[in-house]
């Protein structure tokens, strides 16, 4: 029996030995892709009428197909032998939901122009026929047909769901706080700017010397801490769209797929949302509270002297208390990831 080293090895070897093909053009299985544009979910008509040069308005969607059917389509294909288990859903009712398709995870990495149909239980991963007898030629492989048929009820689809949606609002989150600090800036920024002119009712040509200067350091200093604030905006934008699809992703497959879709999509993306923690993790522990405060030792007594300076405008750096999302998986993806270096 191989161990984990030996198959990641021999995975890569697999991979690096061939070049993907374009699969609309050397593979003749293309799927169409469904526009998520918020124009039209599916197609218009239905796709094997379509394909035999008719035109048929659609009436459902097929998710182990992932083509749309007309009514007769949808009947023909409840009763076939070949697709009677198939998962079909009314259109009517998928009018607010964006479907997605495994078209883009079936696909062997090893094998690209080859599907993946097999599960070795062994080491827990999606092969292809291609990877039985070079890969996994000493494993114990299932069919994903076989395998996958209560994967909607499993813990693995389960947890990595509940994941997804904890690391989505976890991230919905911090960038709520970013937000929120940005706009306490701006207040901080008036409040400052108030209390000065408070003080400008003392005296006038003296204090207006001193209030360019102050009016100065808190441009200067709101820029900074505005900087410092944005610094990580792009990286947390960027992990929040993702998470938002892999969310309306098992969301859709929780609702309206198959359980060979909830099975494919369970164990596709387990390491890229082991990944994503990870990320949301390092973007939590640098966070910090940043602000800008004003003060100042001047009273009535003091103003009747000379009077060199107000105050001093100085940045406020608070640190925020937070939890790593289950640093147990975070410390798993880690120890993965030096395995296979």
């Amino acid at each position: 029996m191989q161990t984990d080293g030996e198959i990641n090895s021999e995975f890569l070897k697999q991979k690096n030995n061939v070049t993907k093909p374009d699969t609309a053009s050397n593979t003749g299985e293309a799927k169409q892709e469904l526009r998520t544009d918020g124009q039209s979910l599916f197609s218009r008509y239905c796709e094997p009428c379509f394909r035999g040069n008719k035109e048929s308005i659609t009436f459902s969607w097929c998710s182990d197909c992932e083509e749309t059917l007309c009514s007769a389509c949808d009947e023909a294909h409840r009763i076939s032998k070949a697709s009677m288990s198939h998962t079909a859903i009314a259109v009517d009712k998928m009018s607010s939901i964006t479907p997605i398709t495994v078209s883009s995870y079936v696909l062997c990495e090893a094998h690209p122009e080859i599907n993946m149909e097999f599960y070795c239980s062994e080491h827990s991963l999606l092969c292809c026929r291609a990877c039985i007898p070079t890969i996994h030629r000493f494993c114990s492989i299932v069919s994903i047909e076989d395998v996958s048929k209560t994967a909607k009820q499993s813990a693995l689809f389960e947890k990595l769901s509940i994941d997804v949606k904890e690391l989505f609002d976890a991230t919905a989150c911090l960038k709520d706080r970013r937000s929120n600090n940005l706009e306490e800036i701006i207040q901080q920024e008036l409040t400052i700017t108030s209390k000065i002119k408070q003080l400008k009712a003392v005296f006038d040509k003296h204090f207006e010397k001193l209030e360019s200067k102050l009016e100065n350091e808190i441009k200067q200093l709101k820029q900074k801490v505005v900087s410092e604030v944005t610094q990580n905006e792009n990286a947390i934008d960027k992990l929040y769209i993702s998470l938002k699809k892999h969310k309306a992703d098992f969301q859709f497959v929780t609702d309206h797929g198959s359980n060979k879709q909830a099975f494919m999509l369970a164990n596709i993306l387990k390491p890229e949302i082991e990944k994503k923690e990870s990320e949301l993790n390092e973007l939590i522990a640098l966070e910090r509270k940043i602000g800008v405060e004003f003060e100042t030792n001047v009273d009535n007594v003091y103003l009747e002297n000379a009077i060199k300076s107000l105050g001093t405008i100085k940045i406020s750096e608070t640190s925020i208390e937070y939890k790593n999302i289950r640093p147990s998986i975070a410390q798993s993806m880690k120890s993965k990831e030096e395995k296979l270096a």
